[in-house]
């Protein structure tokens, strides 16, 4: 799941919560039920929202 993430951010595509959920929901609900919330889960990654 944190690599998925931290490719996300090398291919230049959103981290953010609501553009991850259109491209796959199901993944995407199954990082923040293992993280406990979103931005745990790109804490964790090293992922930075801001793009």
């Amino acid at each position: 799941m944190i690599l998925w993430l931290q490719q996300k951010q090398a291919a230049w595509k959103s981290p953010r919560w609501a553009a991850v959920c259109l491209e796959n929901r199901g993944y995407a609900l199954a990082i923040r039920r293992t993280f406990g919330n979103w931005r745990n889960a790109l804490d964790a990654a090293g992922v930075s929202e801001a793009k």
